[in-house]
């Protein structure tokens, strides 16, 4: 057998999560002879790349990797079709990402942009209209191509143009998952990634404190977006956060961020000698809230025994740190996390057109 001529081969950009419906998607079209360029979008809410360049490189796929910019938190904040049960705005998102992807597909000369997308599957984004909308607003038109349903919807440029075979594309329709399995085993996947996205803008326990983020800070951008995931999330006032790390890991987060050029005003509060949190506050740094701050540090730390209750806390701001003793405050004590319990106070009035208006 002689190698392919992969000049010779159509380039196709395939959105690339690493999830299952992704990775039948550039299973199918590298069988039908496709070059495919595995597309990872990165944003602070939903981060696959290092399991998707594994699965990636498994393939034999090449595989890149865009994080998004500032013009992606705008449509976080407006959507223009709005929100799904949570704080996903899933059909913004797609236009985005597809964007993304088209830009890349002019760079490359590659024929089309491909999803994992099934017709049916997702009740807000998945929907004839709005896979329509997609198509259209994201100005890829007949050049993007959802392989694993292409039979039920129009055929695409490539497809009229005889660079792929329709009729060996799929006609995969609806929410069971029953075919996609079948077809994993075909080609081998073996351990299948959970079918969940793994987006936390999905999930009913964050959206408060993204909708809380919005009301307070208008101009939010991705330095603020960022903070979100690092930890526990408390309201002080109306201008100020602090957010609590969980563990080592957020604790690195939030030095990261504290020392970013992008950085608010902020202050990070570390216990001196003892175990205990990475707290950022972030707004207004009075005494008041810096010593709430500190009253975190020791509400979720392991001071030493004291007969006072107090334990000495790190502040560090505008270049410079001190040591403060600290104790657990009434306000520091009484404050409580959101939950998804604030998420219908929270939830802005929805302002949207219906994806229907965009149909071709």
């Amino acid at each position: 057998m002689h190698p392919r001529d992969i000049s010779a081969m159509p380039r196709v950009i395939s959105l690339f999560s690493g999830g299952l419906d992704s990775l039948l998607t550039a299973c199918l079209l590298r069988d039908l002879g496709c070059q495919v360029e595995a597309l990872n979008i990165k944003t602070p809410f939903c981060s696959t790349e290092e399991a998707a360049g594994r699965l990636a490189a498994k393939l034999g796929l090449e595989f890149r990797v865009h994080t998004v910019g500032e013009d992606y938190y705008e449509l976080v904040k407006r959507p223009r079709y709005g929100f799904g049960k949570a704080v996903n705005p899933c059909i913004d998102c797609k236009i985005h990402f597809c964007q993304i992807a088209k830009r890349r597909m002019e760079e490359t000369g590659a024929v089309c942009v491909a999803t994992g997308e099934v017709l049916g599957q997702r009740p807000m984004s998945q929907q004839r209209a709005q896979l329509e909308c997609i198509a259209k607003q994201s100005g890829l038109g007949d050049r993007l191509l959802r392989p694993l349903s292409a039979q039920w919807l129009r055929a695409t440029a490539v497809e009229r143009e005889g660079l792929i075979d329709r009729e060996k594309l799929l006609a995969l329709k609806g929410r069971g998952r029953r075919r996609q399995l079948d077809l994993a085993g075909k080609y081998g996947l073996g351990k299948l990634p959970s079918p969940s996205g793994g987006c936390a803008l999905t999930e009913t326990s964050f959206a408060p404190r993204v909708f809380d983020l919005i009301r307070a800070l208008p101009d939010a951008g991705g330095w603020d977006f960022e903070l979100l995931r690092c930890g526990r999330y408390f309201r002080i006032d109306h201008s100020t956060v602090a957010i609590v790390g969980k563990n080592a890991v957020h604790a690195e987060m939030l030095r990261g961020l504290f020392r970013s050029p992008q950085a608010r005003n902020c202050a990070m509060i570390e216990p001196s000698d003892y175990r205990g949190p990475t707290v950022l506050v972030v707004g207004a740094l009075t005494d008041e809230n810096l010593g709430t701050g500190a009253g975190l540090v020791l509400r979720f730390g392991r001071p030493e025994e004291s007969p006072s209750g107090q334990a000495t806390v790190e502040v560090s701001r505008d270049g410079e740190m001190h040591e403060i003793m600290a104790t657990i405050t009434e306000r520091a004590e009484s404050l409580r996390m959101l939950t998804r319990d604030d998420l219908a106070r929270l939830r802005p009035t929805p302002q949207v057109e219906p994806a229907e208006n965009d149909r071709s």
